[in-house]
């Protein structure tokens, strides 16, 4: 998983690369656990989308993607 600009303030850019087709939820969580926004991507071999976070506040969060029986976490910084 590729995350960029790091820190952001108005666009987090992800890019995803599965070794096969699956499908995968990506979650973006504040510090405290709370799920600000999921997207469901279907089945895919590669990911690249830019989210528009300029309606978060100034802190850190994490990047959760959920794929089978794996996840992988990433935090970001939003200025």
């Amino acid at each position: 998983m590729s995350l960029f600009p790091n820190p952001a303030d108005d666009v987090l850019n992800i890019s995803l690369e599965f070794g096969s087709a699956q499908d995968a939820q990506i979650s973006i969580v504040n510090m405290s656990g709370q799920v600000i926004e999921t997207i469901t991507t279907g089945v895919i071999t590669n990911y690249s989308n830019a989210i528009d976070i300029s309606g978060l506040a100034a802190g850190v969060y994490m990047v959760r993607v959920a794929s089978g029986n794996q996840a992988t976490i990433r935090n970001f910084v939003v200025e």
